[in-house]
């Protein structure tokens, strides 16, 4: 009985695992350089082959870290285009039930719906493409990936995510949000007392040419494509501590903090500076506080 016991386990766990039934949300790649262009893809997943005959869905993203410079759209590879319809600021006249879900300001929703209006149009297949959205990469604001989510601002706008089949019948469903990071970006860890040391990070694609500097004195300076400067590059505190060319993965520069009293205190901004002519862009801005 034990031995059969086992055997029953092992099967088990040697089995794959069934896939789930539900929306994924796919950038066209995982890392984008700021100022380039990235694609949001929306798939149904439908590994229980179930005759799907519409949809509606909603997920959020951030407004400071991408521009949507087209509506979502459907395709030639796309399923279940009867009837698309979208609302997806500032493709879209918004939310009156909840305005910071369109307000062009940090996270905003965007909502989609279609349907199959007759059997031919009905989808059975494992995997079916729904429709894509365009996006630009604005200057990073971090280092960790901007997150796009499903379900998001759904007990906010009253909009919910829904897959329903031939019969009109809601299918249970498993999401799977997706995240693309932005690059060049930057981030600092150390002992950041006089005489300690910090330790910067850059992530940038391999090849570009970078330099790190930093500044006592903020002041936002808009440099167009470039980015935003956080810090005075005409004070005298403003230094280049180091430059190269990127390797493959994320580049660590270490720096001493002078031994320096009058530093005690001082808030220290960073930020990188990557690419060379006119593709040359920031990071974002980092800070520290000297103890």
């Amino acid at each position: 009985m034990r031995n059969t016991l086992l055997s029953l386990f092992f099967l088990f766990f040697a089995l794959p695992l069934s896939a789930q039934t539900g929306f994924r949300l796919e950038g066209s790649s995982s890392t984008v350089r700021s100022g380039d262009s990235v694609t949001l893809d929306v798939f149904v997943d439908n590994p229980n082959a179930y005759t799907l005959a519409g949809y509606q869905i909603q997920f959020g993203w951030d407004t400071e870290a991408f521009e949507m410079f087209g509506p979502p759209a459907i395709t030639t590879s796309s399923v279940m285009t009867d009837l698309f319809a979208s609302n997806s600021p500032p493709f879209g006249s918004g939310f009156s039930n909840c305005p910071s879900a369109g307000d062009a300001s940090g996270r905003d929703a965007s909502f989609s719906l279609s349907a199959a209006l007759s059997p031919n149009a009905q989808f059975s297949g494992a995997v079916g493409h729904l429709f894509q959205v365009p996006y630009t990469a604005k200057q990073a604001s971090q280092q960790a990936p901007v997150p796009f989510l499903i379900t998001e601002f759904e007990s906010c706008t009253g909009n919910s995510t829904i897959l329903s089949d031939s019969s009109a019948t809601s299918l249970a469903l498993t999401n799977q949000d997706t995240s693309i990071e932005i690059t060049p970006n930057l981030s600092v860890t150390g002992n950041f007392q006089i005489g300690g040391q910090a330790d910067f990070e850059i992530h940038e694609r391999q090849g570009e040419a970078w330099a790190l500097a930093v500044g006592l004195n903020y002041l936002e300076t808009d440099l167009g494509t470039m980015g935003t400067l956080f810090f005075d590059h005409r004070a005298a505190s403003f230094t280049v501590l180091a430059m190269g060319t990127m390797g493959p993965g994320p580049l660590n520069a270490t720096t001493l903090i002078p031994n320096i009293p009058t530093l005690s205190g001082r808030t220290v901004y960073a930020q990188a500076l990557t690419g060379t002519g006119l593709d040359r862009k920031l990071s974002n801005m980092v800070s520290f506080v000297i103890t």
